[in-house]
C-alpha cells in the first residue's frame, strides 16, 4: 500500500509538471509589407515561464524603440513584435520566435519555425523576349505560322517575385507556360520572375496581341503587362472572284478576274494563261485581269499563284470558253455545179464557232406553186449534202446554214448560195397532178401537163385515140397551147382544150415530150358527166330570200283560195255540222247512205252498168233517204221514170260550159220527193248526148 501511495503521488507529480511545461499557441506566419508599413509577426506562448526573443535570420533581436515593439504583454504569454517602418534592408528575412525555458530542470525552451517577413518591392513592368531579341510593348513578334515558338516574359527587381501569365486575346495561354524566379545579382534580397511559353500559333492569332501580364501586390494597380503584335508569316492562301456565272460571247460581255491573296509577308500574285487552240502561253504580273470585251483568242485556261518568303501558294485555275456565232469560211462547190439527170451530186460545207455549230442545207424555191413569196425548203443536215437520184426539182440554190445556242439565243450565219443546174431528157411532173380530169357535158376540157427539160424541149405532142396534136396548133375541135415558162427553173406547162366535151371523148390523153437527151411520156384521163352539175358559185343571200318569200306568198293564196272554196259551197261533201278534216269517216259513212247516189261508187264516178240498164225502182216500203246527186234542173220522181237509159251526170268544174257543179239531194219517202235545196232558176237544164248502139251482126 505504500508503495502504491508513492507511485500515485509520482504520476501526479510528473502530471503537475508536465502541464507547466510551456508551449506555442500560435507560432508566426509568413508575413508581406510594403516598405515603411508597419509589419506584425504574430507568436503567443501556452504556460509561459521563460523570457521572449526573436531571431532573424539567427541573429537576436530585441525590442528597440521606433523600430521593434512588443504587440502585447509578454508576461502573459504573447509575445508578438510588430516592426514600425519595415525596411528591406534591415527587416526582410526569415524571423523566428524563440522562449527561455522555464527552468534549468524543464529544458522547456522553444524556438518557432523560421517565417519569412518580405518587405514588398515593386518589379519592373514586365518584358516580351523572342529569340533573346526584347520586344518593347505594342511591336511585331514575328513567327511562322505552325511552328512551335519559345516566347520568354520577365519581371525584374520583385519582391516577391511576380506571377506571370500569357493571354492571345482573350484566349489564355498560361498553362502552355512555365515560370522560374532568378535572385537579382545586384539585390540579393529581389528576384526576377522569368516565363517561357512554347506554343503553335495558329492563323486565326495572326494580327491579334500576344499579351504577359505580371501579378504584384506591390503594383498600383493589380497587374502591369506588355504586349506584342503576332506577325505570324505563312504561306500565301489565293482565292479568285469574278468568275463568270452565264456564258461569256465575244465582243459582248466583260471579265474581270482578280486574285486575292492571303499573305504575311506579302505576296506577289503571277497569272499564266495557256491558249485552248494553239500553243500560246502568256504570263502577267498583276492581281486583276481585265477583258473588255472577250473575244475567241481569251478561250483558255488561266492559272493564278502568289509567293512570299515563307512559300507559294496553290495554284488556282479557271477555264474561260468564249462563245461565238458560227462563221461559214468554206463551202464546196463554189457558185455553181451541174448535175445529170436521176445521178448523185454533193456539196460540202465549213464552219467555226462556238459551242460546235449544226448545219442545215436549204433549197430556195421562188414565188409561185401556190406559193405567194420565195420559201426554203431543209434538204438535209450535217456538213455534207448528197443528194441522190437528183431530178429537175432539185435545181435551184442550195445554201449551207450553220448556226447554235448562245445564252438560249440562237446565232447562225449562211454561206454563198450554190447554184444547181440539172441537165438530161424530159421529165413530165407526175406527183401532185390529177389523174382524171372531169368535166360536165358541152363545156370546155382543159387538160395540162408540166414537164421539165434541158436542153429545151425539140418536141412536144399530145395523143389521144390514134390522134396527135402538135403543141401550138388546133385541129376542130381540139387545141393544144404554147409551152409556157414555170416558176421552177428549166419547167414548162402545155394544155389541150376540148370544145364541147362528150361522151366520145372520154379516153386518156397522152403527152410525148423529147429533147436531144429523151423522151418522157405521160396521161391524164378525161370524164365526161352526163348531167349538168349546179353552178358551184354559192347562191347569194338576196336570192335566197326572194325565193323563200316567192315560195310563202304562193302558200297563202292557195290557202286562200281553198278556204274561199269551202265557203261558197264548190265541193260536195255533207255540210252537217260543218266539214273538218277529222270528218272523212263520217262523210263516208253519209256518202254510203244517203248522200251517194244509189248505184254510183263515189262522186261523180259512173257506175259500171249505166249505160246499160236503169236503175232499180225503190222498194215498196223503204223508209230510208236517198240522195240524188243530179245536175241543178233535173229532178227525177220516185216512179216509172227510173225506167230506161240512165246518163251519169258530169261533174265538171266550175268554169265549164256544163253549169254548174252544185249538187242537190233528192229524198224519197215512200213515194214522196223534195228538194233539199232548189236549184237556181236561171240555169239551163243540162243536155245529154243520147248514145245509139249498132245491132249486132252474126257472122
Amino acid at each position: 500500500m505504500a508503495a502504491l501511495g508513492r507511485t500515485a503521488l509520482g504520476l501526479l507529480a510528473t502530471l503537475r509538471v508536465v502541464s507547466c511545461l510551456q508551449s506555442f499557441e500560435l507560432e508566426p506566419k509568413r508575413t508581406e509589407v510594403n516598405p515603411g508599413e508597419a509589419a506584425v509577426l504574430h507568436c503567443k506562448i501556452h504556460s509561459k515561464a521563460g523570457q521572449c526573443s526573436w531571431q532573424k535570420d539567427g541573429y537576436p533581436i530585441g525590442p528597440e524603440q521606433d523600430k521593434y515593439e512588443w504587440v502585447g504583454a509578454p508576461d502573459d504569454g504573447d509575445c508578438s513584435l510588430r516592426v514600425l517602418r519595415a525596411d528591406l534592408k534591415y527587416d526582410d528575412g526569415l524571423w523566428s520566435c524563440q522562449v527561455t525555458a522555464s527552468s534549468f530542470q524543464t529544458q522547456d525552451a522553444l524556438r518557432s519555425t523560421p517565417a519569412p517577413l518580405v518587405v514588398r518591392v515593386e518589379p519592373k513592368t514586365p518584358q516580351i523576349e523572342f529569340g533573346a531579341v526584347p520586344i518593347p510593348s505594342g511591336r511585331n513578334l514575328t513567327a511562322r505560322l505552325s511552328d512551335e515558338v519559345t516566347v520568354q516574359c520577365s519581371a525584374a527587381g520583385g519582391n516577391p517575385p511576380a506571377i506571370i501569365r500569357w493571354f492571345v486575346g482573350e484566349e489564355d495561354l498560361t498553362q502552355m507556360s512555365s515560370q522560374r524566379n532568378v535572385t537579382d545579382v545586384e539585390s540579393p534580397k529581389t528576384f526576377t520572375a522569368i516565363s517561357e511559353l512554347r506554343y503553335s500559333f495558329r492563323r486565326q492569332h495572326a494580327g491579334a496581341y500576344l499579351r504577359c501580364v505580371a501579378l504584384h501586390q506591390a503594383y498600383d494597380t493589380p497587374s502591369r503587362d506588355t504586349i506584342a503584335l503576332l506577325d505570324l508569316q505563312y504561306v500565301p492562301e489565293v482565292r479568285l472572284t469574278g468568275l463568270p456565272d452565264r456564258e461569256l460571247e465575244e465582243n459582248v460581255d466583260v471579265v474581270v478576274l482578280e486574285c486575292q491573296v492571303d499573305a504575311n509577308p506579302a505576296a506577289t500574285v503571277l497569272w499564266r494563261f495557256a491558249a485552248r487552240d494553239d500553243d500560246r502561253a502568256d504570263i502577267f504580273f498583276v492581281d486583276k485581269l481585265e477583258l473588255r470585251p472577250v473575244t475567241k483568242k481569251n478561250s483558255g485556261t488561266y492559272e493564278c499563284e502568289a509567293s512570299n518568303g515563307v512559300g507559294t501558294s496553290k495554284p488556282l485555275r479557271v477555264t474561260l470558253d468564249i462563245k461565238y456565232a458560227p462563221r461559214v469560211y468554206h463551202v464546196q462547190p463554189l457558185y455553181h455545179m451541174t448535175a445529170a439527170l436521176y445521178n448523185a451530186s454533193e456539196l460540202e460545207c465549213e464552219a467555226e464557232g462556238s459551242p460546235e455549230p449544226s448545219y442545215q442545207w436549204l433549197q430556195r424555191l421562188p414565188a409561185g406553186a401556190g406559193r405567194r413569196a420565195a420559201a426554203a425548203v431543209v434538204r438535209g443536215t450535217g456538213r455534207r449534202l448528197r443528194l441522190q437520184n437528183v431530178t429537175y426539182q432539185s435545181q435551184g440554190q442550195y445554201v449551207c446554214v450553220a448556226s447554235n445556242v448562245i445564252n438560249g439565243e440562237e446565232r447562225s450565219d449562211r454561206g454563198e448560195p450554190v447554184e444547181l443546174g440539172v441537165i438530161g431528157p424530159p421529165q413530165i411532173v407526175r406527183a401532185g397532178q390529177a389523174a382524171t380530169v372531169s368535166v360536165v357535158r358541152g363545156q370546155e376540157a382543159v387538160l395540162e401537163q408540166v414537164f421539165c427539160s434541158d436542153p429545151l424541149p425539140s418536141s412536144a405532142v399530145w395523143h389521144w385515140d390514134g390522134q396527135q396534136l402538135q403543141t401550138g396548133s388546133s385541129r376542130g375541135r381540139y387545141s393544144a397551147d404554147d409551152i409556157s415558162q414555170e416558176d421552177a427553173e428549166d419547167c414548162y406547162r402545155t394544155r389541150l382544150r376540148v370544145q364541147e366535151a362528150g361522151p366520145a371523148d372520154q379516153h386518156p390523153y397522152f403527152l410525148h415530150v423529147q429533147n436531144d437527151l429523151g423522151s418522157d411520156r405521160h396521161g391524164v384521163a378525161l370524164q365526161v358527166e352526163g348531167v349538168r352539175r349546179l353552178l358551184a358559185e354559192p347562191v347569194s343571200r338576196i336570192t335566197l330570200i326572194a325565193g323563200a318569200c316567192g315560195g310563202l306568198l304562193l302558200l297563202v293564196v292557195v290557202v286562200a283560195l281553198l278556204v274561199n272554196a269551202f265557203r261558197k259551197d264548190k265541193w260536195c261533201f255533207s255540210h252537217k255540222g260543218g266539214f273538218k278534216p277529222t270528218d272523212i269517216d263520217s262523210e263516208k259513212r253519209e256518202a254510203n247512205g244517203r248522200g251517194e247516189c244509189p248505184g254510183r261508187h263515189g262522186l261523180g264516178a259512173i257506175p259500171p252498168d249505166a249505160l246499160y240498164t236503169g236503175p232499180k225502182k225503190s222498194p215498196a216500203g223503204i223508209t230510208g233517204d236517198y240522195e240524188y246527186c243530179g245536175k241543178d234542173d233535173e229532178v227525177r220522181e220516185a216512179d216509172g221514170s227510173w225506167g230506161g237509159i240512165i246518163y251519169a251526170d258530169l261533174q265538171l268544174p266550175r268554169a265549164s260550159n256544163n253549169g254548174s257543179m252544185r249538187k242537190y239531194r233528192h229524198h224519197v219517202r215512200r213515194g214522196q220527193s223534195h228538194l233539199v235545196s232548189a236549184p237556181p232558176t236561171d240555169v239551163k237544164p243540162t243536155e245529154y248526148a243520147e248514145i245509139a248502139f249498132s245491132p249486132r251482126t252474126e257472122v
